[in-house]
């Protein structure tokens, strides 16, 4: 063989043997378990790692940058609150498996060719993957719920009271509470900042104000009636439910029951046996004389010219008021239920003076340029009847009272809205019927009858 042609089939076969361990060489480096030169995640190169290395490598370098990673929540209302939110509570971290899975895939996609050429190109362009964190939602509640109770700042309500003389009152304070809804949100977009953000809070507006009564100025309203001839169960029971309403403040637009607000009329509760009307008839029963407390109010109410929801008449119109005035309140089922239709508050108040029971409305008098009479019209008296039956085996001539009756009577009630001495309003607020009740006698035969049947007796005997 030439020496020309030796060299050249040397040559030749270390081109091919060269070709060949450079195959081998790349494509062992494209197959490599281990990332390529120029990837990096999220800054931290991971050339020479495995998979596994890698995530513990990044978890390494990150953790002290997770406990670093905090806020404080500070507060413009309480210069000494200072919170230190760490995101490492909050359940923050990396997906570093994601990260570390997409860097692993870089290059090893396409042809021989294609990611040789592109895996020699990170060499000069290096690629970086950022980390993506997460963090849990839900334990954000947690802090700021503790955050919320710490600043919450609680509403108090202006008071109103009467020693009798006159009203005492007490300016309301204005409360405050975390807006948690808006200071979970802040936190979530801080995460990234990591600045300081104050916390945001919500007024609690009081129920009532210093403003709203001073118009309780004066007094609207006034009635009483006597209860001089009641037992003392009965005077016990009129004063219990009077003093249910006193100081009792109704503000604009409430809605105020009797019975609710007197409570179970009950022994337990200080209730005592008294005659009360069961039917059209008077029964001992517990409670009795509430009906007169009821019925005072009602009066006061109607004059002061508040809204009257519900009110009952009596079955006999009791003697205390004239008829077609009276409210009755029986268990649940009648009640005395009146609003406060007006754009200031109501006071009531109640004394017990000399076996008579009175209540005092007051309000904005200064503002008022009306009075307010009740007046009744009697429609009908309708007489009662006189019923006899006979009854044999009485003596002859005798009659027993077995129902005592009485009279019934149709009333219309009227109120009058006077302004200078002069009727300008007429309203009708009731037609009131109660109802008549016949006398009822039981009576003996006449004498004659009883000798007639005498004679026929005998006379079959013969």
């Amino acid at each position: 063989m030439r020496r020309s042609t030796k060299v050249a089939l040397t040559f030749a076969l270390t081109i091919i043997l060269l070709g060949v361990l450079s195959y081998f060489y790349i494509n062992n480096k494209l197959n490599s378990v281990y990332f390529y030169e120029g990837i990096y995640v999220d800054g931290i190169e991971l050339s020479g790692y495995s998979r596994d290395e890698a995530i513990n490598l990044l978890k390494d370098k990150k953790q002290k940058e997770i406990e670093a990673k905090k806020m404080k929540i500070l507060s413009d209302r309480n210069k000494e609150f200072e919170f230190t939110l760490s995101l490492k509570d909050l359940g923050y971290d990396y997906n570093y498996g994601k990260a570390v899975e997409e860097a692993h895939n870089v290059g090893r996609e396409g042809n021989f060719i294609e990611r040789y050429r592109f895996i020699r190109n990170l060499l000069k362009d290096p690629l970086n993957i950022e980390l993506v964190y997460y963090y849990d939602p839900n334990s954000i509640d947690k802090y700021v719920d503790e955050i919320s109770k710490t600043l919450y700042e609680e509403s108090k309500d202006a008071t109103l009271k009467f020693d009798g003389t006159r009203f005492h009152i007490t300016d309301e304070v204005v409360g405050y509470e975390v807006n948690k809804g808006k200071l979970k949100s802040m936190i979530e977009s801080n995460i990234d900042q990591l600045n300081d953000i104050y916390v945001p809070y919500d007024e609690i507006k009081p129920k009532t104000t210093a403003k709203l009564y001073n118009k309780v100025n004066g007094l609207l309203a006034h009635f009483s009636t006597s209860f001089k001839s009641s037992a003392s169960g009965r005077i016990n029971n009129i004063r219990l439910s009077a003093n249910s309403f006193k100081g009792l403040i109704v503000l604009p637009g409430e809605v105020v029951s009797y019975n609710e607000t007197t409570g179970p009329r009950s022994s337990k509760n200080g209730y005592e046996d008294a005659p009360v009307i069961v039917n059209g008839e008077l029964t001992p029963g517990i409670g009795g004389g509430v009906c007169q407390t009821s019925t005072t109010l009602y009066n006061a109410l109607l004059l002061a010219d508040l809204e009257i929801l519900e009110r009952h008449p009596h079955s006999i119109p009791p003697a205390y008021v004239p008829k077609g005035t009276d409210a009755a309140v029986a268990g649940t089922y009648y009640d005395l239920v009146f609003k406060n239709n007006f754009d200031f508050p109501i006071y009531i108040d109640t004394k017990i003076i000399d076996k008579t029971v009175h209540f005092y409305i007051y309000g904005d008098a200064a503002n008022r340029d009306y009075k307010i009479k009740i007046g009744t019209k009697l429609l009908e008296t309708i007489p009662y009847k006189t019923i006899e039956k006979l009854k044999p085996n009485l003596e002859p001539g005798t009659k027993e009272l077995i129902q005592e009756g009485r009279n019934g009577y149709k009333v219309s009630t009227y109120k009058y809205k006077i302004v200078n001495g002069n009727i300008v309003e007429t309203v009708k607020i009731s037609s009131d019927y109660y109802k008549e009740k016949d006398y009822i006698y039981e009576v003996g035969p006449e004498k004659e009858e009883t000798q007639a049947i005498d004679q026929n007796l005998s006379g079959n005997g013969e």
